[in-house]
């Protein structure tokens, strides 16, 4: 009996040893422990990983792992998996509702995986993880990537450059650049959120197009989790027949956000008898927080056919939500065929439980097209309550002039503050404050995480002002589009160079904000004067 124990139990002994022996050799050391993670240094044990996860093996799907060095995935690409590229880590079977998810701690070590590539209609939820639950994905950063869902009939796609959707994980210090595309949900990070994301940031472009209700987002593109200290540079497109949502950081919100920002432009297009909204911070906002977020990119909204189109400098339709200390510096532009909304902090607000507090629109125009339009320097309709909010008083509203006519501190266009006082104030007034986190300097805007915001160009003291304080002739440049107002109709007008050179002339259509797409790429970089009758303002191409 002893010589019998002996033998099984040395063979649990070796039995043990040789699923040691498999997981090393599976990775390049570790045992998967907290202390002891596996150690992941090829694009092949990353792909290894994958494949067990999938397969559902529990003894792998809650280990912790950490990457040795950076990785190529390039062997994982277009000529890989029939042409779909990368199989993500951890999947949603909608045909038997079922979810394979990743449960464990990846540590990317500060490393970079680089060349992802993934166009597969497979899988609803598409990112290097396809879907975290309970897990974590910390210190990586993901570079060059090209992710789509390939997938127009797929139901509720969920795209994000790492992850495809978060259950109830923590995404902390990653970033993501490169081409990001959803038939529905698209985020630069993670594509549907319902767990917490912080200190991560994406540059690069995040687009949502489909025949179905789409949200984008420069972070998240569908967000149900909480969403803290996060940028985006990246330029942000949702365009559909039905529905459409785009953000700088998410495109729809459910949860509360803090201290991001986006200096990318913001794009919503609906071309049916739905809505489209942009926002530079959330497209849709419901019953959230959004505080200490500020945004500097051109916001887009637009609807050919829709009942409302909806933008603004911080969120396009807040429903039951507070903003409080955020400002905006684009241009907002809203047109529809029905009704438009527009605003430098809040296009619109469907409730009178929604607050705007100790907000700043220095915002260059508010442009507003529609059948029935409302538009205010901070918000396009009252229906919200407003406290202790100012916008910049020589701010364009869709006439083509400064004239505002609800001023005040509680009004829709906010209390006027001049060029010269943004300047001599980095806290604007005491709303942005060093113990709020705002970093802040005098002659600059206030800023996020150490650095604080160069002055636009509508906000530059220089000798020739571009600002309209003796001026009615306004132009403004923003993703190499001019945008100009306050000439005269049916008259010629002109752009010289500094050194008196005409470089070009037209003929202005309307008093009205008008643009130019095609003509700042035509200019080289420098210093123009812009002159109607005799009216002059100035534009600098950089």
């Amino acid at each position: 009996m002893k010589n019998t124990f002996k033998i099984k139990s040395l063979a649990a002994i070796v039995a043990l040893f040789l699923v040691s022996l498999s997981a090393s050799a599976q990775f390049s050391g570790g045992n998967g422990t907290e202390n002891n993670p596996y150690i992941i240094t090829t694009p092949a044990q990353l792909a290894q990983l994958a494949t067990l996860v999938n397969e559902g093996n529990t003894d792998y799907n809650d280990k912790h792992y950490k990457l040795g060095n950076d990785l190529d995935l390039s062997e994982y690409g277009e000529n890989f998996n029939d042409g779909a590229g990368w199989i993500p880590i951890g999947w949603y079977d909608y045909y038997t509702d079922t979810f394979i998810t990743f449960k464990g701690v990846f540590d990317g070590n500060n490393k970079i995986i680089t060349s992802l590539y993934i166009s597969n209609t497979s899988f609803t939820d598409i990112g290097l993880f396809g879907v975290l639950d309970e897990g974590i994905i910390k210190n990586l950063g993901v570079m060059d990537v090209e992710v789509n869902d390939n997938n127009t009939y797929a139901w509720s796609p969920c795209v994000g450059g790492l992850v495809g959707y978060n259950l109830d994980g923590l995404v902390l210090n990653c970033y993501i650049t490169g081409s990001i595309s959803s038939s529905e949900n698209a985020g630069g990070v993670v594509g549907f959120n319902s767990g917490r994301i912080s200190n991560c940031h994406s540059s690069g472009k995040v687009s949502a197009i489909s025949n179905n209700s789409v949200k984008a987002g420069g972070i998240v593109g569908r967000n149900h989790g909480l969403i803290s200290n996060c940028y985006s540079t990246s330029l942000i497109n949702s365009s559909t027949i039905g529905s459409s949502c785009a953000g700088g950081i998410t495109g729809y919100s459910l949860d509360d956000l803090t201290n991001c920002y986006s200096t990318g432009s913001v794009t919503a297009t609906s071309s049916n008898s739905d809505y489209s909204y942009a926002g530079g911070i959330i497209g849709y906002n419901y019953h959230s927080s959004i505080s200490n977020c500020y945004s500097t990119g051109l916001i887009n909204s637009s609807s050919s056919i829709s009942v409302n189109s909806c933008a603004g400098g911080i969120i396009g339709y807040n429903y039951y939500g507070s903003v409080s200390n955020c400002y905006s510096t684009g241009l907002v532009n809203s047109s529809a065929y029905d009704t438009s909304f527009a605003g430098g902090i809040v296009g619109t607000n469907s409730s009178s439980f929604g607050t705007v507090s100790n907000c700043a629109a220095l915002n260059p125009f508010i442009n507003c097209i529609g059948t029935t339009i409302y538009f205010g320097r901070i918000a396009g309709r009252l229906t919200e309550t407003l406290i202790n909010n100012i916008a910049f008083n020589n701010m364009i509203n869709p006439d083509g002039n400064a004239n505002w006519y609800n001023i005040g501190e509680d009004q829709i266009d906010g209390e006027d503050i001049t060029i010269e006082e943004i300047h001599s104030d980095g806290t604007l007034g005491g709303r942005f404050t060093t113990e709020n986190g705002w970093t802040t300097q005098n002659g600059k805007l206030p800023g996020l995480f150490g650095q604080t915001v160069d002055m636009p160009e509508h906000l530059i003291l220089t000798g020739i002002s571009n600002n309209p304080l003796s001026q009615t002739l306004t132009a403004f440049i923003q993703n190499r589009t001019l945008y100009i107002s306050g000439l005269i109709p049916d008259e010629k007008w002109y752009i010289y160079s500094i050194s008196g050179i005409m470089v070009y002339e037209d003929i202005a259509v309307t008093h009205s904000v008008e643009t130019r797409n095609a003509l700042s790429p035509q200019l080289p970089i420098g210093i123009y004067i812009i002159k109607s009758g005799t009216k002059t303002t100035k534009i600098i191409i950089k």
